[in-house]
């Protein structure tokens, strides 16, 4: 009986859910009353550490046009393995384009066919400079008790030293991976000594070593000082997604689906026919389009689908497009449109009014007087419905915006002769910012949202 009453209580969301489990019992024998809730909350917990990167298989990039890239560094890697011969590669991309997860995926194909090399990880925003580069190398290749917190002889003498460490005897040594995270940052070291001396070491024939750069930063290779350029082999490979809209879409899917091993058999089958379903519906393709279109980063995306994911639960055991669609819309928050909702009235009153100017005057510069001229004539208007306010209060609000940096003014206030009133700025809203937030701002009077959206002769 309590279940019947929890059931009538439940949300629209819940209500379709079951229906489409009707539809879908018939081929599975699964009833929603049936759901197995140690299934639910397992798959569950595997959909988030996949979409928040704990455990995310690298296929997801991968086979979806990175596999070329992959090809090109498991062979500098084997190169270096196999025929000792040393390399330097830059791997390019934006944030979120899968750059990490590209050398993870190569090196993990990499230990199917060779085993003798060790890898060190070095971030830039870690390692802050070379003397804790230098330790880290050495904590991970476990050479502490050789280097010790006391580093004698020069930066180069040092790293020299750990890489002869690995010397088996005779011409045979150990190859060593060397990844650089954030890489622009390493360019910021004093003479960029960590980045030469590993190039100039990658040049030598006696210690076979790797050197992978990781940045988002285009213009990487002019950070570089000559003497560096000069020992960079020009290699590099880029990320960027080549994804189309329907690969974008089959991407969703498999990021979202259940493994072929999950424990139940039957809730798996029936939640990889809701994601089918779910990504075959028209509001679902609009909201991932514009995210698409919007940008291609995979954890952007990942967020999006972990917010709909962490809402499953018992009672709600599917996933739903309205769920989806909801996790797209806080992915676009306009930062602006945020800021705006958290003003005065008086303030959005002056911003309007900038508005009105500005179109008056085909996006020329204003000054507030201008602005508040305007801002009394709409209050002359409306003088019933909003509350007038004096020109040293307008100023004050507006001084607030010129702080929030939502108003600019062309020139620097302190430096200008001219009076607060007449010094020129511009607005940095655009207009259809405006309109959202009118829209949206609680108890915003009826006229303040007509003067927003129209133009009063």
């Amino acid at each position: 009986m309590n279940k019947c009453t929890r059931r009538k209580s439940n949300t629209s969301k819940l209500k379709s859910v079951t229906a489409v489990d009707e539809k879908q019992k018939n081929c599975i024998g699964l009833e929603l009353t049936e759901v197995d809730r140690s299934a639910v909350f397992t798959a569950r917990k595997l959909l988030k550490r996949r979409l928040y990167g704990y455990d995310v298989p690298s296929e997801f990039w991968l086979d979806f046009g990175l596999e070329d890239q992959k090809r090109q560094l498991i062979n500098i890697f084997e190169q270096c393995i196999k025929f000792g011969e040393s390399n330097s590669v830059l791997v390019i991309g934006p944030r979120g384009s899968g750059k990490t997860k590209l050398i993870e995926a190569a090196l993990k194909d990499l230990k199917e066919s060779a085993s003798d090399y060790f890898v060190v990880y070095l971030n830039g925003l870690l390692q802050t400079d070379d003397r804790l580069s230098l330790q880290e190398i050495a904590r991970q290749l476990k050479l502490e008790n050789v280097i010790g917190d006391k580093v004698i002889g020069s930066f180069a003498e040092n790293l020299a030293f750990i890489l002869d460490s690995f010397r088996m005897g005779g011409d045979s040594t150990r190859s060593v991976i060397i990844i650089l995270e954030e890489f622009d940052l390493f360019a910021q070291h004093k003479n960029q000594s960590l980045i030469y001396n590993l190039l100039d070491v990658s040049r030598s024939k006696y210690t076979p070593l790797a050197v992978v750069g990781v940045t988002c930063r285009l213009d990487v290779i002019e950070l570089l000082e000559k003497r560096v350029k000069s020992r960079y082999s020009r290699r590099s490979i880029l990320t960027f997604s080549q994804l189309n809209f329907e690969e974008y879409i089959e991407m969703l899917r498999s990021m979202l689906k259940l493994p072929d091993d999950f424990e139940s058999k039957r809730f798996k089958c029936h939640w990889n026919k809701e994601v089918n379903r779910i990504m075959d519906e028209k509001v679902t393709r609009e909201a991932a389009r514009k995210h698409f279109n919007t940008t291609k980063d995979i954890r952007s995306l990942a967020l999006s689908l972990a917010q709909s994911v962490s809402k499953v639960s018992a009672k709600a055991p599917f996933l739903t497009s309205e769920s989806l669609v909801e996790s797209f819309k806080t992915q676009e928050v306009d930062g602006k449109i945020q800021l705006l909702k958290g003003l005065s009235v008086l303030e959005l009153c002056l911003i309007v009014a900038m508005k009105h100017v500005r179109e008056k005057r085909s996006g020329e510069p204003f000054n507030f007087d201008m602005l508040f001229k305007e801002y009394q004539a709409f209050v002359l208007r409306r003088s019933s419905t909003v509350q007038r306010f004096d020109k040293m209060v307008a100023l004050k609000a507006f001084e607030h915006l010129l702080a929030l940096e939502i108003v600019k003014p062309l020139h620097s206030i302190s430096s200008s002769s001219l009076p607060k009133d007449f010094q020129p700025v511009t607005l940095l809203v655009e207009d259809s910012q405006v309109s959202d937030v009118l829209l949206a701002y609680q108890d915003c009077p009826t006229d303040l949202q007509q003067w927003g959206t129209t133009m009063f002769v």
